[in-house]
Protein backbone atom coordinates (compact mmCIF):
# COMPACT_ATOMS: atom_id res chain seq x y z
CA UNK A 1 0.00 0.00 0.00
CA UNK A 2 1.26 3.16 -0.68
CA UNK A 3 0.89 6.09 1.97
CA UNK A 4 0.78 8.91 0.07
CA UNK A 5 -2.24 7.79 -2.15
CA UNK A 6 -5.59 7.37 0.10
CA UNK A 7 -6.95 4.32 -1.73
CA UNK A 8 -5.85 0.74 0.13
CA UNK A 9 -5.21 2.89 3.68
CA UNK A 10 -7.49 1.79 6.29
CA UNK A 11 -8.04 4.67 8.98
CA UNK A 12 -9.92 3.56 12.32
CA UNK A 13 -12.11 6.36 14.22
CA UNK A 14 -12.41 5.36 17.92
CA UNK A 15 -15.22 7.97 19.69
CA UNK A 16 -18.59 7.52 21.56
CA UNK A 17 -20.10 10.23 19.92
CA UNK A 18 -22.35 9.63 17.05
CA UNK A 19 -22.24 12.96 15.25
CA UNK A 20 -18.57 13.25 15.23
CA UNK A 21 -17.40 9.71 13.69
CA UNK A 22 -20.08 10.34 11.00
CA UNK A 23 -18.45 13.92 9.69
CA UNK A 24 -15.18 12.66 10.36
CA UNK A 25 -15.63 9.19 8.42
CA UNK A 26 -17.47 11.88 5.63
CA UNK A 27 -14.36 13.45 5.96
CA UNK A 28 -12.07 10.77 5.08
CA UNK A 29 -14.08 8.53 2.66
CA UNK A 30 -14.65 11.33 0.56
CA UNK A 31 -10.84 11.60 0.54
CA UNK A 32 -10.35 7.92 -0.77
CA UNK A 33 -9.92 6.30 2.61
CA UNK A 34 -11.74 3.30 3.89
CA UNK A 35 -12.94 3.82 7.89
CA UNK A 36 -13.77 1.70 10.38
CA UNK A 37 -15.28 2.53 13.79
CA UNK A 38 -15.48 1.37 17.09
CA UNK A 39 -17.48 2.88 20.03
CA UNK A 40 -15.02 3.10 23.01
CA UNK A 41 -11.41 1.69 23.49
CA UNK A 42 -12.07 -1.84 24.04
CA UNK A 43 -13.75 -2.12 21.00
CA UNK A 44 -11.23 0.18 19.29
CA UNK A 45 -8.12 -2.51 20.63
CA UNK A 46 -9.62 -5.48 19.20
CA UNK A 47 -10.24 -3.64 15.56
CA UNK A 48 -6.65 -2.93 15.49
CA UNK A 49 -5.88 -6.16 16.30
CA UNK A 50 -7.55 -7.58 13.97
CA UNK A 51 -8.49 -5.22 10.84
CA UNK A 52 -4.66 -3.55 11.33
CA UNK A 53 -5.39 0.19 10.58
CA UNK A 54 -2.99 2.72 8.58
CA UNK A 55 -3.85 5.08 11.41
CA UNK A 56 -6.04 5.74 14.23
CA UNK A 57 -8.22 8.57 14.86
CA UNK A 58 -8.65 8.05 19.10
CA UNK A 59 -11.04 10.02 21.10
CA UNK A 60 -9.93 10.68 25.30
CA UNK A 61 -12.88 10.83 26.99
CA UNK A 62 -15.48 7.46 26.18
CA UNK A 63 -16.78 4.93 28.52
CA UNK A 64 -15.62 1.42 28.97
CA UNK A 65 -11.97 2.21 28.08
CA UNK A 66 -11.01 5.97 27.53
CA UNK A 67 -8.23 6.55 24.87
CA UNK A 68 -5.83 7.22 27.06
CA UNK A 69 -5.92 3.17 27.72
CA UNK A 70 -6.38 2.33 24.52
CA UNK A 71 -3.46 4.12 23.81
CA UNK A 72 -1.40 2.24 26.67
CA UNK A 73 -2.38 -1.02 26.08
CA UNK A 74 -1.89 -0.59 22.26
CA UNK A 75 2.18 0.57 22.79
CA UNK A 76 2.13 -2.05 25.35
CA UNK A 77 1.13 -4.87 22.90
CA UNK A 78 4.12 -3.23 20.41
CA UNK A 79 1.57 -2.06 17.79
CA UNK A 80 3.08 1.10 16.39
CA UNK A 81 -0.08 2.22 14.16
CA UNK A 82 0.10 5.82 14.33
CA UNK A 83 -2.45 7.79 16.72
CA UNK A 84 -3.99 10.81 16.55
CA UNK A 85 -5.99 11.74 19.70
CA UNK A 86 -8.73 14.64 19.64
CA UNK A 87 -9.94 15.53 23.20
CA UNK A 88 -11.89 18.89 24.29
CA UNK A 89 -9.10 18.24 27.12
CA UNK A 90 -6.68 20.66 25.27
CA UNK A 91 -4.24 22.01 28.37
CA UNK A 92 -1.14 21.18 28.23
CA UNK A 93 -0.87 18.58 30.81
CA UNK A 94 -3.42 16.45 28.69
CA UNK A 95 -1.52 17.30 25.39
CA UNK A 96 1.83 15.92 27.26
CA UNK A 97 0.34 12.50 28.53
CA UNK A 98 -1.15 11.68 25.20
CA UNK A 99 2.05 12.36 23.62
CA UNK A 100 4.15 10.69 26.37
CA UNK A 101 1.84 7.48 25.99
CA UNK A 102 2.79 7.29 22.32
CA UNK A 103 0.52 9.47 20.57
CA UNK A 104 1.64 11.11 17.06
CA UNK A 105 -0.46 14.43 17.29
CA UNK A 106 -3.12 15.75 19.43
CA UNK A 107 -5.77 17.45 18.33
CA UNK A 108 -8.16 19.86 21.08
CA UNK A 109 -11.90 19.60 20.17
CA UNK A 110 -13.43 21.56 18.36
CA UNK A 111 -11.41 21.36 15.70
CA UNK A 112 -11.78 21.71 11.46
CA UNK A 113 -12.25 18.35 9.64
CA UNK A 114 -9.99 19.93 6.93
CA UNK A 115 -6.96 20.84 9.52
CA UNK A 116 -7.55 16.84 10.61
CA UNK A 117 -7.48 15.54 7.05
CA UNK A 118 -4.34 17.40 6.98
CA UNK A 119 -2.37 15.78 9.85
CA UNK A 120 -4.10 12.66 8.58
CA UNK A 121 -1.72 12.99 4.82
CA UNK A 122 1.14 14.59 7.15
CA UNK A 123 1.49 11.31 9.25
CA UNK A 124 0.92 8.77 6.74
CA UNK A 125 3.34 10.39 4.12
CA UNK A 126 6.08 9.92 6.97
CA UNK A 127 4.66 6.29 8.10
CA UNK A 128 5.65 3.31 6.71
CA UNK A 129 2.83 1.04 6.55
CA UNK A 130 4.58 -2.20 7.00
CA UNK A 131 7.69 -2.94 8.35
CA UNK A 132 9.68 -3.93 5.27
CA UNK A 133 7.07 -5.22 3.32
CA UNK A 134 7.72 -4.57 -0.21
CA UNK A 135 6.15 -5.07 -3.62
CA UNK A 136 9.54 -6.27 -5.12
CA UNK A 137 9.14 -9.46 -3.35
CA UNK A 138 11.38 -8.49 -0.52
CA UNK A 139 10.63 -8.55 3.43
CA UNK A 140 12.61 -8.81 6.50
CA UNK A 141 11.04 -7.88 9.95
CA UNK A 142 14.36 -9.00 11.46
CA UNK A 143 13.21 -12.67 12.25
CA UNK A 144 12.14 -13.59 8.84
CA UNK A 145 13.66 -12.91 6.00
CA UNK A 146 11.85 -13.38 2.36
CA UNK A 147 13.86 -13.03 -1.23
CA UNK A 148 11.26 -14.42 -3.88
CA UNK A 149 14.15 -12.82 -6.35
CA UNK A 150 16.41 -15.51 -5.04
CA UNK A 151 13.43 -17.81 -4.03
CA UNK A 152 14.38 -18.82 -0.71
CA UNK A 153 13.32 -17.54 3.16
CA UNK A 154 15.69 -17.38 5.55
CA UNK A 155 14.36 -17.82 9.26
CA UNK A 156 16.24 -17.76 12.59
CA UNK A 157 19.86 -18.02 9.97
CA UNK A 158 18.73 -21.38 8.37
CA UNK A 159 17.69 -20.61 4.52
CA UNK A 160 14.73 -22.67 2.82
CA UNK A 161 14.45 -22.76 -0.85
CA UNK A 162 10.80 -22.11 -2.16
CA UNK A 163 9.56 -24.46 -5.32
CA UNK A 164 7.76 -22.13 -8.20
CA UNK A 165 4.16 -22.22 -6.68
CA UNK A 166 5.43 -20.92 -3.26
CA UNK A 167 7.33 -18.33 -4.85
CA UNK A 168 3.77 -17.06 -6.87
CA UNK A 169 1.13 -17.92 -3.95
CA UNK A 170 3.61 -15.53 -1.58
CA UNK A 171 4.49 -13.00 -4.07
CA UNK A 172 0.78 -12.84 -4.12
CA UNK A 173 0.13 -12.45 -0.61
CA UNK A 174 2.87 -10.03 0.06
CA UNK A 175 1.61 -7.94 -3.01
CA UNK A 176 -1.21 -7.35 -0.65
CA UNK A 177 -0.48 -7.27 2.90
CA UNK A 178 -2.00 -7.35 5.59
CA UNK A 179 -5.40 -7.64 2.41
CA UNK A 180 -7.33 -11.33 2.05
CA UNK A 181 -6.53 -12.88 -0.77
CA UNK A 182 -9.40 -15.47 -1.87
CA UNK A 183 -8.85 -18.96 -2.57
CA UNK A 184 -10.15 -18.52 -5.86
CA UNK A 185 -7.78 -15.70 -6.38
CA UNK A 186 -4.80 -17.47 -5.20
CA UNK A 187 -5.41 -20.75 -7.50
CA UNK A 188 -6.00 -18.47 -10.72
CA UNK A 189 -2.45 -16.66 -9.89
CA UNK A 190 -1.28 -19.52 -9.81
CA UNK A 191 -2.40 -22.06 -12.22
CA UNK A 192 -4.68 -19.35 -14.61
CA UNK A 193 -7.81 -21.12 -13.59
CA UNK A 194 -9.35 -21.79 -10.13
CA UNK A 195 -10.74 -25.42 -9.77
CA UNK A 196 -12.25 -27.68 -7.22
CA UNK A 197 -8.66 -29.61 -7.83
CA UNK A 198 -6.50 -26.38 -7.47
CA UNK A 199 -8.33 -25.15 -4.09
CA UNK A 200 -7.02 -28.44 -2.99
CA UNK A 201 -3.57 -28.16 -4.18
CA UNK A 202 -3.57 -24.63 -3.03
CA UNK A 203 -4.03 -25.74 0.65
CA UNK A 204 -1.31 -27.77 0.25
CA UNK A 205 1.05 -25.79 -0.76
CA UNK A 206 -0.10 -23.38 1.96
CA UNK A 207 1.21 -26.13 4.58
CA UNK A 208 4.41 -26.26 3.11
CA UNK A 209 5.10 -22.71 2.83
CA UNK A 210 4.20 -22.51 6.56
CA UNK A 211 6.54 -24.85 7.50
CA UNK A 212 9.44 -22.54 6.12
CA UNK A 213 8.15 -19.34 7.17
CA UNK A 214 6.66 -20.07 10.83
CA UNK A 215 8.14 -20.32 14.20
CA UNK A 216 5.11 -22.85 14.98
CA UNK A 217 3.43 -24.37 11.74
CA UNK A 218 0.20 -25.34 13.77
CA UNK A 219 0.21 -21.45 15.17
CA UNK A 220 0.50 -20.09 12.17
CA UNK A 221 1.38 -16.02 12.73
CA UNK A 222 3.10 -14.55 9.40
CA UNK A 223 0.54 -16.81 6.84
CA UNK A 224 -2.83 -16.65 7.82
CA UNK A 225 -6.12 -18.14 6.97
CA UNK A 226 -9.21 -15.91 7.18
CA UNK A 227 -12.03 -18.28 7.48
CA UNK A 228 -14.55 -18.38 4.47
CA UNK A 229 -12.12 -15.43 3.02
CA UNK A 230 -8.82 -16.89 2.09
CA UNK A 231 -5.34 -16.34 3.30
CA UNK A 232 -3.53 -13.13 4.06
CA UNK A 233 0.04 -12.97 5.07
CA UNK A 234 0.86 -10.61 8.64
CA UNK A 235 3.86 -8.36 7.70
CA UNK A 236 3.34 -7.19 11.81
CA UNK A 237 3.81 -10.23 13.47
CA UNK A 238 7.23 -9.37 14.63
CA UNK A 239 6.53 -5.58 15.48
CA UNK A 240 3.49 -7.20 17.48
CA UNK A 241 5.84 -9.28 19.70
CA UNK A 242 3.83 -12.57 18.17
CA UNK A 243 7.25 -14.40 17.49
CA UNK A 244 7.89 -16.62 19.77
CA UNK A 245 11.34 -18.33 19.37
CA UNK A 246 11.51 -22.06 20.67
CA UNK A 247 12.85 -23.37 23.68
CA UNK A 248 16.27 -24.03 23.74
CA UNK A 249 16.15 -28.26 24.93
Amino acid sequence: MNSENPKGNKILIVDDDPVLVRLVASKLKNHGYEVIEAENGEIGLNQVRSEQPNLVVLDVMMPVMDGFEMLQRLREDGQQVPVIVLSAKGELEHRLEGLTLGADDYLPKPFDSNELLLRVQAILRRSPQWPSAHSDGRFNDGYLHIDLNEGRVIREGKSHWLTRFEIKLLGCLLRNAPQTVSAAELSTQIWKESKPGSISALKVHISHLRRKLEPNPKKPIYLLTQRGEGYSFSPTASSNGKVIKPKAT
